[in-house]
Protein backbone atom coordinates (compact mmCIF):
# COMPACT_ATOMS: atom_id res chain seq x y z
CA UNK A 1 0.00 0.00 0.00
CA UNK A 2 1.22 3.42 -0.73
CA UNK A 3 1.96 5.99 1.99
CA UNK A 4 -0.63 9.04 1.86
CA UNK A 5 2.75 11.54 1.32
CA UNK A 6 3.57 9.12 -2.12
CA UNK A 7 0.06 9.76 -3.16
CA UNK A 8 0.65 13.65 -2.76
CA UNK A 9 -3.34 14.13 -2.08
CA UNK A 10 -3.61 12.91 1.64
CA UNK A 11 -2.96 15.79 4.44
CA UNK A 12 0.74 15.00 6.02
CA UNK A 13 1.31 15.42 9.64
CA UNK A 14 1.48 18.86 10.49
CA UNK A 15 -1.43 19.55 8.53
CA UNK A 16 -3.66 17.13 10.58
CA UNK A 17 -2.57 19.01 13.44
CA UNK A 18 -5.17 21.85 15.30
CA UNK A 19 -4.30 25.64 14.45
CA UNK A 20 -2.06 27.12 17.14
CA UNK A 21 -4.22 30.57 16.87
CA UNK A 22 -7.68 29.99 17.60
CA UNK A 23 -8.42 33.15 17.62
CA UNK A 24 -8.56 33.56 13.70
CA UNK A 25 -11.34 30.66 12.86
CA UNK A 26 -13.28 32.53 15.60
CA UNK A 27 -13.43 35.37 13.97
CA UNK A 28 -14.12 34.07 10.98
CA UNK A 29 -16.74 32.24 12.38
CA UNK A 30 -18.34 35.00 14.09
CA UNK A 31 -18.26 37.14 10.80
CA UNK A 32 -19.71 34.38 8.79
CA UNK A 33 -22.65 33.96 11.35
CA UNK A 34 -23.28 37.88 11.84
CA UNK A 35 -23.78 38.01 7.97
CA UNK A 36 -26.26 34.99 7.84
CA UNK A 37 -28.25 36.84 10.44
CA UNK A 38 -27.52 40.15 8.22
CA UNK A 39 -29.01 38.34 5.62
CA UNK A 40 -31.78 36.94 7.11
CA UNK A 41 -33.05 40.26 8.64
CA UNK A 42 -32.62 42.15 5.02
CA UNK A 43 -34.98 38.81 4.18
CA UNK A 44 -37.36 39.93 6.55
CA UNK A 45 -37.57 43.59 6.34
CA UNK A 46 -38.92 42.87 2.40
CA UNK A 47 -42.38 42.32 3.90
CA UNK A 48 -42.58 45.03 5.96
CA UNK A 49 -44.55 48.32 4.71
CA UNK A 50 -47.47 46.43 3.29
CA UNK A 51 -50.64 48.54 3.63
CA UNK A 52 -53.87 47.69 2.39
CA UNK A 53 -53.85 51.88 0.83
CA UNK A 54 -51.43 51.17 -1.36
CA UNK A 55 -51.39 51.09 -4.51
CA UNK A 56 -50.55 47.57 -6.01
CA UNK A 57 -47.87 47.66 -8.66
CA UNK A 58 -49.08 44.24 -10.97
CA UNK A 59 -46.22 42.52 -12.75
CA UNK A 60 -46.99 40.73 -15.96
CA UNK A 61 -45.37 38.33 -18.31
CA UNK A 62 -41.62 37.99 -16.57
CA UNK A 63 -40.55 34.60 -17.20
CA UNK A 64 -38.13 32.68 -15.20
CA UNK A 65 -36.27 34.12 -12.22
CA UNK A 66 -37.70 37.25 -10.72
CA UNK A 67 -36.38 39.47 -7.86
CA UNK A 68 -39.75 38.89 -5.58
CA UNK A 69 -37.52 40.36 -2.28
CA UNK A 70 -35.49 42.98 -3.57
CA UNK A 71 -38.46 44.14 -5.27
CA UNK A 72 -40.50 43.66 -2.68
CA UNK A 73 -38.61 46.19 -0.49
CA UNK A 74 -38.28 48.76 -3.12
CA UNK A 75 -41.94 48.93 -3.35
CA UNK A 76 -42.73 49.28 0.25
CA UNK A 77 -40.32 51.70 0.61
CA UNK A 78 -42.15 53.63 -1.84
CA UNK A 79 -45.32 53.18 -0.75
CA UNK A 80 -46.81 50.75 -3.44
CA UNK A 81 -47.41 46.86 -3.04
CA UNK A 82 -46.35 44.43 -4.93
CA UNK A 83 -48.55 41.27 -6.90
CA UNK A 84 -47.52 39.00 -9.91
CA UNK A 85 -50.27 38.25 -12.29
CA UNK A 86 -50.49 34.97 -12.77
CA UNK A 87 -53.10 32.79 -14.70
CA UNK A 88 -56.70 33.29 -13.73
CA UNK A 89 -55.64 37.05 -12.22
CA UNK A 90 -58.54 39.23 -11.51
CA UNK A 91 -57.99 42.58 -10.34
CA UNK A 92 -59.25 43.84 -6.89
CA UNK A 93 -62.39 46.29 -7.71
CA UNK A 94 -61.53 48.48 -4.25
CA UNK A 95 -57.75 48.33 -5.00
CA UNK A 96 -55.50 51.04 -7.19
CA UNK A 97 -53.01 49.04 -9.82
CA UNK A 98 -49.80 49.91 -11.95
CA UNK A 99 -49.15 47.71 -14.16
CA UNK A 100 -46.21 46.85 -15.04
CA UNK A 101 -45.17 44.24 -18.36
CA UNK A 102 -42.72 43.16 -20.17
CA UNK A 103 -41.12 41.51 -23.61
CA UNK A 104 -44.35 40.36 -26.26
CA UNK A 105 -47.12 40.78 -23.54
CA UNK A 106 -46.52 44.33 -22.86
CA UNK A 107 -48.17 46.07 -25.82
CA UNK A 108 -51.55 43.58 -25.21
CA UNK A 109 -51.84 44.27 -21.72
CA UNK A 110 -51.83 48.15 -22.31
CA UNK A 111 -54.65 47.45 -24.63
CA UNK A 112 -56.60 44.64 -22.60
CA UNK A 113 -56.89 46.68 -19.57
CA UNK A 114 -56.26 50.66 -20.98
CA UNK A 115 -60.23 51.10 -20.08
CA UNK A 116 -59.69 49.36 -16.49
CA UNK A 117 -61.02 52.05 -14.43
CA UNK A 118 -58.62 51.25 -11.40
CA UNK A 119 -55.65 50.75 -13.39
CA UNK A 120 -54.49 54.43 -12.64
CA UNK A 121 -51.17 53.69 -15.69
CA UNK A 122 -48.82 51.35 -17.19
CA UNK A 123 -44.90 50.38 -17.11
CA UNK A 124 -43.92 48.26 -20.05
CA UNK A 125 -40.34 46.65 -19.69
CA UNK A 126 -38.42 46.24 -22.75
CA UNK A 127 -41.42 45.77 -24.75
CA UNK A 128 -41.81 44.35 -28.21
CA UNK A 129 -43.83 45.46 -30.92
CA UNK A 130 -46.87 42.42 -31.98
CA UNK A 131 -46.78 40.75 -35.18
CA UNK A 132 -49.63 42.47 -35.72
CA UNK A 133 -48.26 45.99 -35.39
CA UNK A 134 -49.27 48.53 -32.84
CA UNK A 135 -52.62 48.89 -31.67
CA UNK A 136 -55.12 51.55 -32.89
CA UNK A 137 -56.29 54.38 -30.70
CA UNK A 138 -52.70 55.36 -28.57
CA UNK A 139 -51.30 58.33 -28.57
CA UNK A 140 -50.40 61.06 -25.83
CA UNK A 141 -53.87 62.18 -24.79
CA UNK A 142 -55.43 58.43 -25.53
CA UNK A 143 -55.55 56.43 -23.16
CA UNK A 144 -55.57 59.29 -20.66
CA UNK A 145 -53.38 57.68 -18.17
CA UNK A 146 -49.52 57.45 -17.34
CA UNK A 147 -47.48 54.96 -19.54
CA UNK A 148 -43.89 54.42 -18.66
CA UNK A 149 -41.43 52.52 -20.88
CA UNK A 150 -38.16 51.43 -19.65
CA UNK A 151 -34.98 49.84 -22.53
CA UNK A 152 -31.76 49.08 -22.63
CA UNK A 153 -29.28 51.23 -24.32
CA UNK A 154 -30.29 52.20 -28.17
CA UNK A 155 -28.41 55.24 -29.28
CA UNK A 156 -29.41 54.46 -33.08
CA UNK A 157 -28.92 58.11 -35.40
CA UNK A 158 -31.38 56.89 -37.67
CA UNK A 159 -35.67 55.98 -37.18
CA UNK A 160 -34.77 52.24 -39.07
CA UNK A 161 -32.45 51.78 -36.74
CA UNK A 162 -34.48 52.23 -33.82
CA UNK A 163 -35.47 49.35 -31.32
CA UNK A 164 -39.09 48.58 -30.45
CA UNK A 165 -39.08 50.54 -26.95
CA UNK A 166 -38.16 53.65 -28.69
CA UNK A 167 -40.80 53.43 -31.77
CA UNK A 168 -43.67 52.24 -29.58
CA UNK A 169 -42.84 55.50 -27.60
CA UNK A 170 -42.74 58.11 -30.74
CA UNK A 171 -46.11 56.38 -31.78
CA UNK A 172 -48.25 57.01 -28.17
CA UNK A 173 -45.76 60.20 -26.54
CA UNK A 174 -44.90 62.31 -30.64
CA UNK A 175 -41.72 63.21 -29.20
CA UNK A 176 -38.81 63.16 -31.53
CA UNK A 177 -36.18 60.73 -29.81
CA UNK A 178 -33.84 61.01 -32.64
CA UNK A 179 -33.21 64.72 -32.66
CA UNK A 180 -34.46 65.44 -29.59
CA UNK A 181 -32.07 65.94 -26.47
CA UNK A 182 -32.80 63.82 -23.80
CA UNK A 183 -32.35 64.41 -19.75
CA UNK A 184 -30.33 62.23 -17.53
CA UNK A 185 -31.00 60.70 -14.40
CA UNK A 186 -28.94 59.00 -11.97
CA UNK A 187 -24.63 59.20 -11.66
CA UNK A 188 -22.49 57.19 -12.88
CA UNK A 189 -24.25 55.32 -14.70
CA UNK A 190 -27.21 57.57 -16.11
CA UNK A 191 -30.19 56.58 -18.16
CA UNK A 192 -31.47 58.91 -21.30
CA UNK A 193 -34.98 59.75 -20.78
CA UNK A 194 -37.36 61.16 -23.00
CA UNK A 195 -40.80 62.95 -21.51
CA UNK A 196 -43.66 64.24 -23.84
CA UNK A 197 -45.40 67.64 -23.21
CA UNK A 198 -48.04 66.47 -21.41
CA UNK A 199 -45.61 64.64 -18.97
CA UNK A 200 -47.63 61.63 -19.22
CA UNK A 201 -45.25 59.29 -21.38
CA UNK A 202 -42.10 58.42 -20.50
CA UNK A 203 -38.84 56.60 -22.08
CA UNK A 204 -35.91 55.85 -19.81
CA UNK A 205 -33.14 54.54 -21.78
CA UNK A 206 -30.59 52.51 -19.44
CA UNK A 207 -26.73 53.36 -20.07
CA UNK A 208 -25.98 49.11 -20.30
CA UNK A 209 -27.16 47.18 -23.25
CA UNK A 210 -30.19 44.60 -21.90
CA UNK A 211 -32.37 43.47 -24.12
CA UNK A 212 -34.17 40.72 -21.36
CA UNK A 213 -36.69 42.50 -19.24
CA UNK A 214 -35.76 39.76 -16.31
CA UNK A 215 -32.33 41.10 -16.24
CA UNK A 216 -33.48 44.68 -16.50
CA UNK A 217 -36.07 44.80 -13.09
CA UNK A 218 -33.17 42.54 -10.73
CA UNK A 219 -30.80 45.30 -11.66
CA UNK A 220 -30.62 48.17 -8.60
CA UNK A 221 -30.22 50.91 -10.97
CA UNK A 222 -33.31 49.95 -12.59
CA UNK A 223 -35.48 49.40 -9.19
CA UNK A 224 -33.97 52.96 -7.75
CA UNK A 225 -35.22 54.33 -10.99
CA UNK A 226 -38.63 52.97 -10.83
CA UNK A 227 -39.61 54.04 -7.70
CA UNK A 228 -38.99 57.58 -8.44
CA UNK A 229 -41.06 57.29 -11.59
CA UNK A 230 -43.87 55.73 -9.41
CA UNK A 231 -43.14 57.83 -6.47
CA UNK A 232 -43.79 61.19 -8.55
CA UNK A 233 -46.39 60.09 -11.02
CA UNK A 234 -48.70 58.58 -8.42
CA UNK A 235 -47.76 60.32 -5.27
CA UNK A 236 -51.70 61.49 -5.38
CA UNK A 237 -52.68 58.03 -4.48
CA UNK A 238 -49.62 57.10 -2.26
CA UNK A 239 -50.07 57.61 1.60
CA UNK A 240 -46.03 58.19 1.76
CA UNK A 241 -43.18 59.49 0.16
CA UNK A 242 -40.24 56.84 -0.76
CA UNK A 243 -37.40 56.16 1.09
CA UNK A 244 -34.90 56.36 -1.12
CA UNK A 245 -32.25 55.77 2.05
CA UNK A 246 -34.05 52.65 2.60
CA UNK A 247 -33.90 51.38 -0.97
CA UNK A 248 -29.95 52.21 -1.36
CA UNK A 249 -29.36 50.81 2.01
CA UNK A 250 -30.88 47.40 1.68
CA UNK A 251 -29.01 46.79 -1.08
CA UNK A 252 -25.65 47.78 0.33
CA UNK A 253 -26.37 45.99 3.71
CA UNK A 254 -26.95 42.74 0.73
CA UNK A 255 -24.08 43.23 -0.65
CA UNK A 256 -21.70 43.67 1.83
CA UNK A 257 -23.36 40.68 3.86
CA UNK A 258 -22.61 38.45 0.92
CA UNK A 259 -19.11 39.51 0.65
CA UNK A 260 -18.69 39.44 4.53
CA UNK A 261 -20.13 36.15 4.36
CA UNK A 262 -17.45 34.68 1.73
CA UNK A 263 -14.67 36.85 3.84
CA UNK A 264 -16.14 34.99 7.06
CA UNK A 265 -16.15 31.61 6.13
CA UNK A 266 -12.15 31.92 4.28
CA UNK A 267 -10.55 33.32 7.41
CA UNK A 268 -12.47 30.19 9.24
CA UNK A 269 -11.01 27.61 6.66
CA UNK A 270 -7.91 29.12 6.24
CA UNK A 271 -6.30 27.67 9.35
CA UNK A 272 -8.21 24.38 9.79
CA UNK A 273 -6.45 21.36 9.24
CA UNK A 274 -6.15 19.94 5.82
CA UNK A 275 -7.70 16.55 5.42
CA UNK A 276 -7.56 16.23 1.56
CA UNK A 277 -5.37 18.51 -0.74
CA UNK A 278 -6.42 19.84 -4.31
CA UNK A 279 -7.49 17.89 -7.08
CA UNK A 280 -4.10 16.20 -8.70
CA UNK A 281 -5.63 13.85 -11.10
CA UNK A 282 -5.22 14.61 -14.90
CA UNK A 283 -6.53 11.48 -16.49
CA UNK A 284 -9.39 9.48 -16.24
CA UNK A 285 -8.73 5.69 -14.40
CA UNK A 286 -9.61 2.36 -16.36
CA UNK A 287 -11.80 1.56 -13.47
CA UNK A 288 -14.06 5.21 -14.25
CA UNK A 289 -13.29 4.96 -18.47
CA UNK A 290 -16.99 3.78 -18.89
CA UNK A 291 -18.41 6.36 -17.00
CA UNK A 292 -16.55 9.14 -18.73
CA UNK A 293 -17.33 7.82 -21.66
CA UNK A 294 -21.20 7.44 -21.17
CA UNK A 295 -20.82 10.91 -19.94
CA UNK A 296 -19.05 11.87 -23.36
CA UNK A 297 -22.04 10.61 -24.94
CA UNK A 298 -24.07 11.70 -23.44
CA UNK A 299 -22.38 15.50 -24.10
CA UNK A 300 -22.13 14.92 -27.46
CA UNK A 301 -25.94 13.24 -27.84
CA UNK A 302 -27.04 16.51 -26.55
CA UNK A 303 -25.16 18.52 -28.51
CA UNK A 304 -26.72 17.43 -31.33
CA UNK A 305 -29.79 18.12 -29.72
CA UNK A 306 -29.25 21.38 -28.86
CA UNK A 307 -29.17 22.03 -33.12
CA UNK A 308 -32.49 20.25 -32.87
CA UNK A 309 -34.00 21.99 -30.12
CA UNK A 310 -33.51 25.55 -32.04
CA UNK A 311 -35.57 24.16 -34.88
CA UNK A 312 -38.76 22.95 -32.40
CA UNK A 313 -40.18 25.41 -30.06
CA UNK A 314 -41.90 22.91 -27.53
CA UNK A 315 -38.50 21.60 -27.25
CA UNK A 316 -36.21 24.55 -26.65
CA UNK A 317 -38.75 25.50 -24.25
CA UNK A 318 -37.17 22.56 -22.11
CA UNK A 319 -33.60 23.55 -22.42
CA UNK A 320 -33.43 24.67 -19.33
CA UNK A 321 -34.76 21.52 -17.39
CA UNK A 322 -32.42 19.53 -19.06
CA UNK A 323 -29.66 21.17 -18.87
CA UNK A 324 -30.38 21.97 -15.13
CA UNK A 325 -30.81 18.53 -14.66
CA UNK A 326 -27.99 16.82 -16.36
CA UNK A 327 -25.37 16.98 -13.97
CA UNK A 328 -27.41 14.67 -11.82
CA UNK A 329 -27.65 12.64 -14.36
CA UNK A 330 -23.90 12.67 -14.65
CA UNK A 331 -23.60 11.66 -10.78
CA UNK A 332 -25.98 8.77 -11.12
CA UNK A 333 -23.67 6.83 -13.72
CA UNK A 334 -20.50 7.67 -11.79
CA UNK A 335 -21.82 6.08 -8.74
CA UNK A 336 -22.79 3.39 -11.01
CA UNK A 337 -19.60 2.89 -11.91
CA UNK A 338 -17.96 3.02 -8.38
CA UNK A 339 -20.43 1.09 -6.78
CA UNK A 340 -18.54 -2.20 -6.21
CA UNK A 341 -15.96 -0.55 -5.33
CA UNK A 342 -18.03 1.17 -2.48
CA UNK A 343 -19.42 -1.95 -1.82
CA UNK A 344 -17.51 -4.21 -2.10
CA UNK A 345 -14.17 -3.28 -0.97
CA UNK A 346 -13.96 -3.36 2.92
CA UNK A 347 -11.16 -1.48 3.79
CA UNK A 348 -10.72 -0.33 7.96
CA UNK A 349 -11.73 3.30 6.89
CA UNK A 350 -13.02 5.51 9.69
CA UNK A 351 -13.41 9.53 9.79
CA UNK A 352 -11.56 11.21 12.01
CA UNK A 353 -12.71 14.57 11.60
CA UNK A 354 -15.11 16.44 14.00
CA UNK A 355 -18.25 16.63 13.78
CA UNK A 356 -19.40 19.81 15.13
CA UNK A 357 -17.10 21.47 12.77
CA UNK A 358 -17.94 19.56 9.61
CA UNK A 359 -21.80 20.94 11.21
CA UNK A 360 -20.83 23.83 11.25
CA UNK A 361 -19.58 24.47 7.56
CA UNK A 362 -22.73 22.25 6.47
CA UNK A 363 -25.28 24.45 8.07
CA UNK A 364 -23.58 27.69 7.55
CA UNK A 365 -22.98 27.32 3.51
CA UNK A 366 -26.61 26.31 3.72
CA UNK A 367 -27.95 29.06 5.24
CA UNK A 368 -25.94 31.54 3.41
CA UNK A 369 -26.07 30.26 0.27
CA UNK A 370 -29.93 30.23 0.67
CA UNK A 371 -30.59 33.50 1.73
CA UNK A 372 -28.24 35.11 -0.88
CA UNK A 373 -30.08 33.29 -3.63
CA UNK A 374 -33.47 34.22 -1.95
CA UNK A 375 -32.39 37.66 -2.34
CA UNK A 376 -31.47 37.30 -5.44
CA UNK A 377 -34.21 35.44 -7.49
CA UNK A 378 -37.89 34.45 -6.30
CA UNK A 379 -36.54 30.44 -6.24
CA UNK A 380 -40.03 29.51 -8.12
CA UNK A 381 -40.43 27.04 -11.24
CA UNK A 382 -40.88 29.02 -14.21
CA UNK A 383 -39.36 25.98 -16.62
CA UNK A 384 -40.97 23.07 -14.26
CA UNK A 385 -44.63 21.63 -14.45
CA UNK A 386 -44.24 20.73 -10.66
CA UNK A 387 -44.34 22.21 -7.61
CA UNK A 388 -41.43 23.92 -5.81
CA UNK A 389 -41.19 21.47 -3.22
CA UNK A 390 -41.63 18.79 -5.38
CA UNK A 391 -39.14 19.88 -7.72
CA UNK A 392 -36.73 20.52 -5.00
CA UNK A 393 -37.19 16.81 -3.36
CA UNK A 394 -36.73 15.44 -6.89
CA UNK A 395 -32.75 16.98 -7.19
CA UNK A 396 -31.92 16.45 -3.29
CA UNK A 397 -32.80 13.25 -2.52
CA UNK A 398 -31.13 11.70 -5.37
CA UNK A 399 -27.69 14.36 -5.33
CA UNK A 400 -27.52 13.74 -1.41
CA UNK A 401 -27.26 9.70 -2.25
CA UNK A 402 -24.78 10.01 -5.13
CA UNK A 403 -22.77 12.99 -3.40
CA UNK A 404 -22.21 10.87 -0.88
CA UNK A 405 -21.27 7.75 -2.19
CA UNK A 406 -18.69 9.55 -4.23
CA UNK A 407 -17.23 11.84 -1.82
CA UNK A 408 -16.94 7.79 0.38
CA UNK A 409 -15.45 6.55 -3.26
CA UNK A 410 -12.57 9.25 -2.92
CA UNK A 411 -11.97 9.03 0.94
CA UNK A 412 -11.79 5.31 0.20
CA UNK A 413 -9.19 5.53 -2.87
CA UNK A 414 -7.20 8.26 -1.10
CA UNK A 415 -6.94 5.59 2.28
CA UNK A 416 -5.50 2.83 -0.20
CA UNK A 417 -3.32 5.46 -1.98
CA UNK A 418 -5.09 5.06 -5.09
CA UNK A 419 -5.16 9.04 -5.05
CA UNK A 420 -8.71 11.06 -5.78
CA UNK A 421 -11.31 9.61 -8.34
CA UNK A 422 -14.79 10.28 -9.48
CA UNK A 423 -16.26 13.50 -9.14
CA UNK A 424 -14.79 15.03 -6.11
CA UNK A 425 -10.97 13.76 -7.10
CA UNK A 426 -10.57 13.98 -10.96
CA UNK A 427 -10.30 17.48 -12.44
CA UNK A 428 -11.24 15.55 -16.15
CA UNK A 429 -14.74 14.05 -14.47
CA UNK A 430 -15.75 17.82 -13.61
CA UNK A 431 -14.78 19.30 -16.78
CA UNK A 432 -16.70 17.11 -18.67
CA UNK A 433 -19.85 17.66 -16.30
CA UNK A 434 -19.33 21.41 -17.46
CA UNK A 435 -19.07 20.56 -21.56
CA UNK A 436 -23.31 20.26 -22.39
CA UNK A 437 -23.79 23.92 -20.73
CA UNK A 438 -20.53 25.59 -22.24
CA UNK A 439 -21.46 24.11 -25.79
CA UNK A 440 -24.99 25.49 -25.38
CA UNK A 441 -23.54 29.12 -24.39
CA UNK A 442 -21.41 28.92 -27.43
CA UNK A 443 -23.75 27.85 -29.78
CA UNK A 444 -26.64 30.24 -28.23
CA UNK A 445 -24.23 33.23 -28.71
CA UNK A 446 -22.51 32.13 -31.75
CA UNK A 447 -26.28 31.35 -33.88
CA UNK A 448 -28.15 34.21 -31.35
CA UNK A 449 -30.73 31.51 -29.43
CA UNK A 450 -30.67 33.49 -26.57
CA UNK A 451 -33.11 30.91 -24.79
CA UNK A 452 -30.17 28.22 -25.49
CA UNK A 453 -27.91 30.36 -24.41
CA UNK A 454 -29.58 30.77 -21.06
CA UNK A 455 -30.09 27.52 -20.60
CA UNK A 456 -26.18 26.69 -20.88
CA UNK A 457 -25.70 29.42 -18.20
CA UNK A 458 -28.12 28.20 -15.90
CA UNK A 459 -26.93 24.59 -16.34
CA UNK A 460 -23.38 25.73 -15.99
CA UNK A 461 -24.53 27.67 -12.53
CA UNK A 462 -25.90 23.59 -11.08
CA UNK A 463 -22.88 22.17 -11.98
CA UNK A 464 -20.25 25.19 -10.14
CA UNK A 465 -22.65 25.98 -7.40
CA UNK A 466 -22.35 22.42 -5.49
CA UNK A 467 -19.16 21.76 -6.58
CA UNK A 468 -17.59 25.04 -5.22
CA UNK A 469 -19.91 25.29 -2.26
CA UNK A 470 -18.39 22.06 -1.10
CA UNK A 471 -15.00 22.63 -2.03
CA UNK A 472 -14.36 23.70 1.82
CA UNK A 473 -15.62 20.31 3.25
CA UNK A 474 -13.68 18.35 0.72
CA UNK A 475 -10.59 19.81 1.91
CA UNK A 476 -11.39 19.76 5.78
CA UNK A 477 -13.26 16.71 6.66
CA UNK A 478 -13.28 13.27 6.14
CA UNK A 479 -16.83 12.58 6.30
CA UNK A 480 -19.45 12.07 3.69
CA UNK A 481 -22.95 11.81 5.05
CA UNK A 482 -23.01 15.58 5.83
CA UNK A 483 -20.80 16.77 2.99
CA UNK A 484 -23.13 14.52 0.80
CA UNK A 485 -26.05 16.60 2.73
CA UNK A 486 -24.96 19.93 1.49
CA UNK A 487 -23.89 19.13 -2.42
CA UNK A 488 -27.58 17.79 -2.34
CA UNK A 489 -29.22 20.92 -0.49
CA UNK A 490 -27.07 23.41 -2.40
CA UNK A 491 -27.63 21.38 -5.70
CA UNK A 492 -31.61 21.38 -5.21
CA UNK A 493 -31.11 25.34 -4.25
CA UNK A 494 -29.85 26.25 -7.91
CA UNK A 495 -32.65 24.39 -9.37
CA UNK A 496 -35.36 26.19 -7.67
CA UNK A 497 -33.20 29.77 -8.98
CA UNK A 498 -32.76 28.55 -12.09
CA UNK A 499 -35.80 26.97 -12.82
Amino acid sequence: MKSSSQTGRTANKRQQQEPVNKTIPLVGSLIAIVSIVVLFILYLLSFSGENDRNPIVLFSGFEGNFPVVSMQNTLHRSGFDMQRAEEGFELDPGRKYILVSAGDTAVSDMATYRDQENVAGFVLVAPSIPSEGLPAGFDSAEPAKDIAIFAGRDKASQVVSMSDPRVIFERISGVDTVFGVPTSRGGLFASSCFVNNSQNRYLSLSAFNVKNPGELIASPLFQNELAGYLSITYRDITIKDASFGGINSWFLFAVIASFAFVFGMSIYLMTLPLVVSDVKQEKVPAKERIAAAAMGGISIAFAVGVVAMTFVEKLRSYSSLILAFLPLVFMVILTISRFGFIVMNKVDFQSKSKIKRTAFMCLALALGVLFILLICGDMGTYYSKTTAPLTAAIAFVPDFLCATCLLYADRKSRYLGEGGCSYFGNRIIFLLMLIPAVFAIVYGMVFRQSEIMMAGARGILTVLLPFVGLVPLRRHTDRSVLPGMLHGILFALTVLFVL
